[in-house]
């Protein structure tokens, strides 16, 4: 049993402490169902903890689950802190969800769930690693006097030694694979994660991870579905299969997401896995370049936006180009040039030299060889060999 899972079974007994109730002596199970189905919270989360902890009754997360729920909708701090270690514990497939147990945790203020959401944090488990949200779960699970938590902090999260981020993510793998194989859909994503990019712990193992992707996406999780659409598109640890990528991609972009949506109008654009269709493509290419400047601001202060600034530009590119060449809308220079001017000013090499041309033959814009210098001559400075003619 791993350390994490010590934890949790230490804070059975914590839970069944703080909620002042006492199983010394037998409990009339019938009576308490009683009060219970009349809504009688007390009695509700006494069954529940009962069959959680498995004290006077055998442990039956199925039937913990069925009275916690009664007293965590009413609030209940210990009753959402229960659920939240069912959930992560991965007992039973039905209730196996580190995303859910995250969730119940949440709701509670108990030092415990404090903890177990620090460890959430700090191991990466249903969320990213993310040592400053550890620290702050930590910090506040320890003001309640927590020793677990107390712990956590004195070990020094921001100061691990090679030695101790391996066996961080043995812990990882291991809580992982047990959530995955037990079918939780975002383990799976991350367990695919773990194995196709690899780490100190484990060598890159791509088509396992890919594996995993597969059935991450197929329960429809989001990044699964991205993750299939890139190992089809280039064949990393899957045979390269240009429909099956369109196929993954379309499914998120359906959803709304801007990215899948530029993969997309790419796949129609270049006839990837699908027919060609310049109109498609052209109007899902405007649609990000309207919608998409505030995906774009955010990929400019956070880097790991996966709507990153080069596909937001290539839209704005792409827009310009169509409307230049005609393709998939009527031919209009005027308005190419506008948007050509768009992608320039963000630094599209595309863009830059495109319009340089324009310019040069007074197409969309009045003739100015001063101008198609200065954009041929950067054009060319950033490897557009065809632009380099001006450099005389």
């Amino acid at each position: 049993m791993n350390k994490l899972s010590k934890a949790i079974l230490l804070s059975l007994s914590l839970f069944a402490v703080s909620s002042n109730l006492s199983f010394a002596a037998k409990l009339d199970i019938k009576a308490l169902e009683q009060k219970a189905n009349n809504n009688d919270i007390e009695a509700a989360k006494t069954l529940g903890i009962a069959y959680y902890v498995g004290d006077e009754v055998p442990k039956d997360d199925a039937k913990a689950m069925k009275w916690l729920l009664i007293s965590a909708n009413k609030g209940d701090s210990v009753s959402n802190a229960c659920i939240g270690s069912i959930y992560y514990s991965c007992d039973l497939k039905e209730y196996c969800s580190l995303q859910k147990a995250r969730e119940y945790y949440e709701k509670s203020t108990h030092s415990d769930a404090l903890y177990q959401l620090g460890q959430l944090y700090f191991f990466g488990l249903g969320v990213d690693i993310d040592l400053k949200k550890a620290q702050e779960y930590y910090k506040m699970s320890a003001a309640k006097d927590n020793e677990n938590a107390k712990a956590a902090l004195a070990m020094g999260l921001d100061r691990l030694t090679a030695a101790q981020e391996k066996s961080r993510d043995k812990e990882r793998f291991d809580v992982l694979k047990r959530s995955a194989d037990k079918g939780d859909p975002y383990s799976q994503y991350q367990l695919g994660t773990m194995y196709y990019r690899g780490n100190k712990l484990m060598k890159r193992d791509q088509a396992t991870g890919v594996q995993y992707f597969l059935k991450a996406a197929k329960q429809g999780v989001e990044e699964a579905q991205m993750e299939m659409g890139y190992a089809s598109s280039f064949g990393i640890g899957v045979a390269r299969d240009p429909k099956e990528s369109f196929k993954w991609f379309k499914l998120v972009a359906d959803k709304g997401n801007l990215f899948a949506k530029y993969k997309v109008a790419n796949a129609y654009y270049y006839g990837s896995g699908v027919e060609k269709n310049y109109k498609a493509a052209f109007d899902i290419y405007k649609t990000i370049a309207t919608k998409g400047q505030d995906k774009y601001l955010e990929a400019k202060k956070d880097t790991t936006n996966v709507f990153d600034i080069t596909s937001y530009v290539s839209t704005i590119y792409m827009v310009g180009h169509m409307y230049h060449e005609g393709e998939g809308v009527s031919k209009n220079a005027k308005e190419a040039f506008s948007w050509l001017k768009r992608a320039a000013d963000l630094d599209s090499i595309p863009a830059i030299n495109e319009l340089g041309f324009m310019y040069l033959n007074g197409d969309g814009v009045q003739q100015n060889k001063d101008m198609a210098k200065f954009y041929l001559n950067k054009a060319c400075k950033n490897g557009v060999r065809d632009s380099c003619f001006l450099n005389n």
